[in-house]
């Protein structure tokens, strides 16, 4: 079971959680990933609004809408994706379909969608194989865990040494 956080380590979480946050943000609204490279993942700004932390008594969660997972690693195939999802993304795009622009044609060219990723799998899924496509690999990277950690233990040692000058400061009081 682990421990509680102390006041300075929440400190060094919170710095580290609104660090992580935001580069994610940035990282969802400019990083192309796809096998295009042509746009970012952000298409109706839901993901980048979804990002978000928490301080939680034995540590830090960092939160994003659950699809997040499909955008780093792509979806296998083998089932079809929701298809409205599909169809609002046509709309959050700005996607004209070449047969035109009317909802029906985005409706056919959305079916069209589902179907092929059904098939084939997502662009993403096929570009890395089903692995990390890297979107928060640089926000996550050893060195940033490292400093992390430093900075989690660092707080360690100054609240154990204030807790410590507590106790002896206590014991010179009682022994005069």
């Amino acid at each position: 079971m682990a421990s509680e956080v102390t006041d300075l380590q929440k400190i060094a979480l919170d710095k580290f959680g609104k660090q992580s946050a935001l580069e994610m943000k940035i990282a969802v609204r400019t990083k192309k990933v796809s096998n295009d490279k042509k746009s970012a993942v952000n298409a109706s700004g839901n993901l980048d609004r979804s990002i978000t932390y928490e301080i939680l008594p034995n540590g830090l969660e960092i939160y994003a809408n659950e699809y997040v997972y499909y955008v780093i690693y792509g979806r296998k195939p083998g089932r079809q994706p929701p298809y409205q999802v599909i169809r609002d993304w046509i709309d959050d795009k700005g996607i004209q379909p070449d047969s035109g622009n009317t909802d029906e044609d985005k409706d056919s060219f959305a079916w069209a969608i589902v179907k092929s990723m059904a098939k084939k799998g997502t662009t993403i899924y096929r570009t890395y194989g089903g692995v990390d496509n890297g979107l928060f690999s640089e926000i996550f990277d050893t060195e940033s865990l490292v400093q992390l950690q430093d900075d989690l233990i660092d707080a360690s040692i100054v609240q154990y040494e204030s807790n410590l000058d507590k106790k002896l400061n206590n014991s010179k009081i009682l022994q005069t």
